[in-house]
């Protein structure tokens, strides 16, 4: 890119996800020229489907030269429920970015496409004379017009104002950075991370669909450096494919033993043939490339997978896990989602219905007047309103006032609720679940598709600000919507993101474990009240002495094995009693009790009834001067 006319500032829209961090890490381990500034932007710096917003962002930046990547993406299931999303979304922005290039005089575009815009029925090896040669698949062919519109409107740039706005079209790329969600990533990074929990759980590994179908992969990292000189060599408005050759084709199958390697997973490998196999190939030939380019030497497909597993391992609490199939929130979003000041609406904060949540972040989080809450009996109601708080006896009231809402219902009656309020939401609602035993798919059924959906087990210690609770994402719930619960949860306590399998162990270990804890702590101060304390000092002691123990452990980080050592001393008395412990089976019988409360709480997720209900578990009340105190001194998190 030998451009005479000084610094040459490149802006990668899109910056923050697969291709863009890839692009990111090559530019600075070394492939950064003398004069080049690149800026790496996200949906966090401006909505691309806003033109306004769009301009602005250019208008700031001042790019001579542009890599367009962002999109909104998904996986094939996603795809084919919601065409028309992908299809609108991305012709706005697409259309903004390009249109905002040339205003602000753009020297070079270079947009990414992707095979899924060639024609369905077509010959094989497919290549870049045949875009629009016939429709593209039915299962994503709201995404694919979408993307072969920005090969239309690059020749129309080109033709009627002489811009160099080009396009790559990669392969299926995979890598650091992807998003590993099952429900709504690509098929390898969606292995990557069935692997990982079939491996931690031992349970087998289901793959979607037969295994049968053919895909050329390209790792991240080689499509980054592909990219790089795209921006500087190629100057043809034609696109360019970027691909393996044919020869490195691999089917589902193979993908999937190559994940299994590269994970050391030795458990059963079963295909659901009842799952959609998408299309079955779209081999293309990288021909162009080569002629170009005929040294590029790619990652070896096994080792790049083997790369991408062993950064999915070591960053898995960081990785995109969870579906998310539209654009991060913006800036604007993000401003609105802030603290709450003198001129915020009220309302902005919501419990649909008012049970027993009296609320969670209403500890230190949320100030009263910023909660509306909601219930059929002003007997639920009386102590919102006794803390400050609004109330209404319309679900449909929370709905049209508020964005963020929490369900604390009893389970059983959830379902109604959300067949009340389902034609109230929107896009722009929170939507938050702490009823027990109903999962997000059912939530997600009841609510409508583009529904951000939160699920919440809490426990007891809620009430006393040392609760530890768990939470998962819905399929359209982001990073974003998980901080922002997290913000406001962790006003009772310790709140931890978890695949929602581990939702139910949660209720095993923590939720049931509270009963457990406090037989233990009645057994100690039994033991105590036998050898002649007094009954109330025995039962304070022992749990002092749980909650201190509990403090250490967490304090200091140590494995609980750590500290039981510190503490025996060779012939000395705790080595006595727990050997005592040890013959009565105590470590068994609590692992067996886990296991138990587990498996119980796995049964009435799948078979709900109104059992449940027995046993709410849902953020218990926090009522008080304390809780009060404690609140004046926060802000709520708001949208």
């Amino acid at each position: 890119m030998g451009d005479p006319r000084g610094t040459r500032r490149i802006l990668v829209t899109g910056g923050s996800g697969l291709v863009g961090r890839a692009i990111q890490k090559v530019v600075e381990d070394g492939a950064r020229l003398p004069g080049e500034d690149w800026v790496f932007v996200s949906s966090k710096d401006a909505d691309l489907t806003d033109a306004a917003q769009t301009r602005a962002l250019f208008q700031q930046v001042q790019p001579t030269h542009v890599i367009h990547l962002a999109a909104m993406v998904g996986g094939l299931f996603r795809n084919i429920k919601y065409n028309l999303d992908f299809w609108r979304k991305n012709i706005h922005i697409n259309d903004n970015v390009l249109h905002s290039a040339f205003e602000v005089g753009v020297r070079k575009v270079v947009s990414c496409l992707s095979t899924c815009i060639f024609p369905d029925k077509t010959t094989y090896p497919i290549d870049e004379t045949m875009i629009h040669n016939g429709p593209p698949h039915s299962s994503n062919f709201g995404y694919s017009y979408a993307k072969r519109m920005i090969d239309v409107q690059n020749r129309a740039y080109f033709q009627q104002h002489g811009c160099t706005f080009t396009a790559v079209i990669p392969t299926n790329v995979f890598g650091p950075h992807d998003n590993f969600s099952i429900e709504d990533g690509h098929v390898l990074p969606g292995l990557i991370h069935k692997v990982h929990l079939a491996k931690s759980d031992g349970s087998a590994l289901t793959v979607w669909g037969t295994g049968r179908p053919r895909r050329q992969f390209i790792y991240s990292l080689d499509l980054a450096r592909l990219f790089i000189w795209a921006l500087r060599e190629y100057d043809e408005v034609e696109p360019i494919i970027l691909s393996v050759g044919e020869e490195d084709e691999v089917s589902v199958q193979e993908a999937a033993e190559a994940v299994v390697e590269a994970m050391d997973f030795h458990g059963e490998v079963t295909f659901d043939t009842t799952k959609s196999d998408g299309q079955f190939k779209k081999t293309a030939s990288n021909a162009k490339l080569r002629a170009y380019l005929p040294d590029f030497r790619f990652t070896p497909f096994k080792q790049a997978v083997k790369e991408t597993c062993a950064w999915f391992t070591d960053n898995y609490e960081q990785a995109r896990n969870h579906t998310h199939s539209s654009l991060e929130p913006t800036r604007e979003r993000q401003q609105s989602l802030g603290s709450v000041s003198s001129q915020d609406n009220a309302n902005s904060w919501s419990l649909c219905p008012a049970t027993r949540l009296d609320s969670a972040a209403a500890a230190g989080k949320v100030e009263a007047e910023h909660v509306l809450a909601s219930a059929p009996s002003d007997r639920n109601l009386c102590r919102f309103r006794a803390m400050g708080c609004q109330t209404t006896h319309s679900n449909l009231e929370v709905l049209h006032s508020c964005s963020l809402v929490f369900f604390a219902t009893k389970p059983h009656i959830l379902p109604a609720v959300l067949v009340e309020v389902a034609p109230a939401v929107t896009a722009e609602h929170i939507l938050v679940s702490v009823a027990a035993g109903v999962s997000l798919s059912t939530l997600e059924k009841l609510l409508p598709p583009m529904a951000r959906v939160l699920r919440v087990s809490p426990n007891l210690p809620c009430i006393v600000q040392e609760g530890a609770m768990v939470m998962a994402r819905g399929c359209c719930a982001g990073s974003y919507e998980a901080q922002l619960l997290r913000s406001l949860l962790e006003a009772c306590g310790q709140c931890e993101e978890v695949p929602e399998a581990q939702v139910d162990v949660h209720t095993g270990l923590s939720g049931s474990g509270v009963a457990f804890v406090c037989a233990f702590s009645e057994a100690l101060a039994e033991g105590a009240i036998k050898m002649g304390m007094p009954s109330g000092l025995a039962h304070r002691i022992a749990a002092q002495t749980l909650l201190g123990t509990a403090k250490v452990l967490l304090q200091k980080g140590q494995h609980p094995a750590q500290l039981r050592t510190d503490v025996c001393t060779p012939g000395g008395t705790t080595i006595y009693g727990l050997h005592v412990l040890e013959q009565g089976g105590l470590r068994a019988t609590a692992m067996s009790a886990v296991e138990a409360a587990t498996c119980r709480a796995r049964e009435l997720s799948r078979n709900p009834s109104p059992v449940v209900a027995q046993v709410p578990s849902v953020l218990p009340a926090l009522q008080g001067e304390g809780a009060l105190a404690h609140r004046e001194h926060s802000s709520v998190a708001r949208s």
